[in-house]
């Protein structure tokens, strides 16, 4: 797991994955038959947008709560033929910055 981090539900983080030789050496860009997917647990809480690249992404928040983002490497294995396992990070959407009051009432209810 790469991590996580921790955003209002007004902001939006760019990220990314970097795809790394057997010598750690970073590739430029992604490799010829290599596809990668990112995906969000919860596209309400944190909606992902690849960028043309496909290497990096855009995050929007929406509504409160925690989605997990995962990417998935297809095309592409180890040297010893096992496959590249999914990365994942949490991401945790809280409230922005306090705003306004506002009363609230339930059902009125005979005496």
């Amino acid at each position: 797991m790469s991590g996580s981090i921790k955003l209002t539900n007004k902001q939006t983080v760019s990220g990314g994955v970097t795809i790394l030789d057997e010598d750690k050496q970073p590739f430029d860009a992604v490799p010829d038959g290599v596809t990668l997917t990112f995906v969000s647990s919860d596209p309400a809480v944190a909606a992902v947008t690849v960028r043309p690249d496909g290497l990096n992404i855009d995050v929007a928040t929406g509504k409160n709560g925690n989605a997990t983002l995962t990417v998935h490497v297809e095309g592409m294995t180890r040297k010893d033929g096992s496959p590249i396992p999914d990365d994942v990070t949490s991401i945790s959407v809280v409230n922005s910055q306090p705003d306004a009051l506002n009363f609230t009432f339930g059902a009125p209810q005979d005496e």
